[in-house]
């Protein structure tokens, strides 16, 4: 078999477990939501427009392990948790969780938690880079030197 067709194989099979992962993710959230709109529809506000930054990473992560989404949402998460802790405590009712939403600070912590998220995708590689150059270069100057150490002891003429 050709490495075309293995390749393609391997693609069909990739995007077919991409396309079952994403169906079984959006049926196990609406199950969640569904429960949740039931039975605090309040929460379920406050975590439907505070978790959209999420849901955007989700929607346009093309990763296979979903990298971008699994470092955004628990961020944004993180952002989203003292809304709902404060609603909860000055009574968990649809006013308050449009009053909530409607915090600018609340909508901040929710969003900065997420922007944070965003800041951490796309720095960390260019943070990984820096530091395998540099180690590289670390590494580089150590054997320069033995290099030299072992060419004295040898009497070999460095070229």
């Amino acid at each position: 078999m050709t490495q075309a067709k293995t390749s393609t194989k391997l693609s069909a099979r990739l995007a077919h477990a991409r396309t079952r992962k994403t169906i079984t993710a959006f049926l196990l959230t609406a199950m969640i939501s569904a429960v949740l709109g039931a039975l605090a529809l309040p929460t379920l506000i406050v975590l439907g427009v505070g978790m959209m930054p999420a849901l955007v990473a989700f929607a346009v992560d093309d990763t296979p392990s979903y990298a971008v989404f699994q470092t955004v949402a628990p961020l944004n998460l993180a952002g989203v948790i003292p809304s709902i802790f404060s609603l909860w405590e000055h009574g968990h009712t649809i006013q308050a969780a449009h009053g909530e939403v409607g915090n600018a600070y609340s909508l901040m912590t929710m969003y900065g938690g997420a922007g944070i998220g965003w800041m951490l995708t796309f720095m960390m590689p260019q943070f990984a880079r820096t530091l395998v150059d540099s180690i590289i270069k670390v590494q580089l100057q150590r054997l320069g030197l033995r290099e030299k150490a072992i060419s004295g002891d040898w009497d070999f003429e460095e070229d």
